[in-house]
């Protein structure tokens, strides 16, 4: 149960770096983070 507790951790800490990449792309693009959401969706 421990090391699921770990795995599931990382997992979130994974997420949490994609999402500020993520921010840090969509700041250097200067392309507002609404108009990539839209996108994703589509």
């Amino acid at each position: 149960r421990i090391q699921q507790e770990g795995v599931q951790k990382r997992k979130d800490a994974e997420k949490q770096i994609a999402a500020m990449r993520g921010d840090l792309q969509a700041k250097l693009t200067r392309q507002p983070v609404r108009e990539l959401a839209q996108q994703e969706s589509v």
